[in-house]
Parts: structure tokens; C-alpha cells; sequence
């Protein structure tokens, strides 16, 4: 059974219904937040571990979302000499991001390319030692980030 609860019902809520409401679906983001997060620590260390990279790396991240979790243990050992670029598919994102890095310390190391699916990166060929590709590799997108990747 598919029935959704018409948006009258919610939107004919008291204040303080709209406010209980709002709560509780908060809550449950961020408990699905917290378990995503705590199954992407594992695939972060387990990348780190096999990728092994040298501090001054260079990576590419086309992930499709950004994982605070995977960033924190990825991007540690990199510095000071390495980089790692991330891709952006939204408009205001790529400010939230650059705001949240700012605020994690890693704005010496972590830049946001906000060229998503335009087919080619300002990067130069050849110039990146390794690529993450976290739920990305299907639909159009598969392709060009494949392409891109052998490219850089």
C-alpha cells in the first residue's frame, strides 16, 4: 500500500504539531545521519588503508554526496603538501562546502570543483594520483566521470 498523508493534514497542524512534527522528522535524519556516517568511517579507513597514499597525493573525489566522515579521515594524512578536489553538482552547494571545510581546517588542502557533468575538469592530464568514485559509477554520469578519470 503507497497512500501518503495529504499535505491538508499537515499543514492544518497546530504550531505546535507543525513543531512536533518538524522534531521528529529531524531526529530521524540524523539518526540515519549517524548510522550512514558510521558504516562510511569503516569505508573510509578501509580506502585509506588500501590506497596507501603518500602525504603529498593528489586525489579526485567524484562521490556523489560528501561525507563529513570520510573527509576527516582522508584528508589528515594529505597534508600539507597533498590535495584533494571534490566535484559539485549543485548551485549553493559548493559555498556550503567550501564554508564547511573552512571550518574543519582543511581549506589548505580541499578544493570544490563545481563543474558537475560538464564532461571536463580544470585539471591538466594526467596530474591526479588517485580517483574515488563513492555511488557515482552508473547512469550518464558513469561516463563521463570514467572518461575524466583515465584523463586526469
Amino acid at each position: 500500500m503507497n497512500e501518503r498523508v495529504p499535505l491538508e493534514y499537515i499543514t492544518k497542524a497546530t504550531p505546535n504539531g507543525r513543531l512536533m512534527l518538524t522534531k521528529g522528522a529531524l531526529d530521524l535524519i540524523n539518526l540515519f545521519r549517524d548510522i550512514i556516517g558510521e558504516k562510511l568511517a569503516f569505508l573510509a579507513s578501509e580506502t585509506n588503508r588500501m590506497l596507501d597514499l603518500p602525504h603529498d597525493a593528489i586525489v579526485m573525489d567524484f562521490s556523489k554526496d560528501h561525507f563529513e566522515d570520510f573527509y576527516k579521515i582522508l584528508v589528515p594524512p594529505l597534508s600539507p603538501l597533498g590535495r584533494y578536489f571534490i566535484t559539485c553538482n549543485e548551485y549553493e552547494t559548493p559555498i556550503m562546502l567550501r564554508e564547511r571545510i573552512n571550518y574543519l581546517g582543511f581549506q589548505d588542502v580541499m578544493k570544490v570543483f563545481a563543474s558537475w557533468g560538464s564532461g571536463k575538469l580544470q585539471i591538466p592530464d594526467g596530474s591526479v594520483d588517485a580517483v574515488i568514485c563513492l555511488f557515482t559509477m552508473r547512469g550518464e554520469t558513469g561516463e563521463w566521470i570514467a572518461a575524466e578519470s583515465s584523463r586526469i
